[in-house]
């Protein structure tokens, strides 16, 4: 088993979208009620700071989850040290 860790792009907003899908239908470890769609992805993660990313965990070649790392708040430099990070994988 080959296991890579990388930084998304805009071209992985397919793989991004279909993981939210499993997940936000399972209705039990996130509060995100419906999967975010590749577009709304693509926009996302183009909208991304040098400080911010997406990175994704591939399994054989094959994207089986992610983790967001985000700016807290970008109205003000006080929180320019905080973020949040979002952890979301395929059940199996």
């Amino acid at each position: 088993m080959r296991v890579a860790i990388r930084r998304a792009t805009p071209d992985d907003a397919e793989d991004l979208s279909a993981i939210w899908e499993v997940v936000c239908a399972e209705r039990v470890y996130t509060a995100v009620d419906r999967p975010f769609t590749p577009q709304q992805e693509r926009e996302y993660i183009a909208s991304l700071s040098d400080r911010e990313a997406i990175f994704l965990a591939e399994v054989d070649g094959r994207v089986v989850g992610f983790q967001s790392l985000d700016l807290w708040a970008k109205y003000s430099g006080s929180f320019a040290h905080v973020g949040v990070v979002g952890t979301v994988i395929l059940p199996e």
